[in-house]
Parts: structure tokens; sequence; C-alpha cells
């Protein structure tokens, strides 16, 4: 059982890095930002793994990068409304205006 645990943790963090590896390579964004929907789907509560709201933070950044920006701002939103105090997000929609 704790294997399995283990497998199932490690399997969304490669989700969330896959993810996030897009955004900064800016290279195969639809692959990207389908791990990050894997791992949104998930509900990533477990100790150690990025939250849901920092996962919705990143989507928004592969949506402002493929030119989506209503797609962008609507998944920034999500992420402030899981965490009002994701500084990152909140300056993500500032930026895209």
């Amino acid at each position: 059982m704790f294997e399995a645990a283990v497998k199932i943790t490690d399997d969304l963090r490669s989700l969330y890095q896959i993810g996030r590896t897009g955004i900064f390579s800016g290279q195969r964004l639809d692959r990207s930002k389908e791990a990050l929907q894997q791992y949104i789907a998930h509900d990533p509560r477990s100790a150690g793994l990025p939250t849901e709201a920092h996962a919705r933070w990143r989507l928004g950044m592969i949506h402002e990068k493929q030119g989506h920006k209503d797609l962008a701002r609507g998944a920034y939103q999500e992420a402030l409304k899981l965490d009002p105090e994701l500084e990152q997000a909140q300056e993500a929609l500032e930026n895209l205006g």
C-alpha cells in the first residue's frame, strides 16, 4: 500500500514537472498543458506536492504563451480563488492587462 502511495505521488510530481518544463522551454506546450490538467484532476493535496492553485497558475502561463489570453486570465483567476495570497498569479493577472 505504501509503495502504491509513493508511486502516485511520484507520478503526480512528474506531471507537474512536465508542465513546468514546457513553460520554461516554450516547447511541447500542448503536452505540458495536458500534464497540468491531469495533475489538477488528481486533486494534489499530498504533502510536498505543489498546490492546485500553483498548477492553475502554471496552466495560465501556458495559455498565455499560446496566445490564449482569455484562458490565461481564467486560469489565473481560478488560482487566486484557491489561494488569494498567491502573488505569482496576482502579478501574472496584472501583467496580462
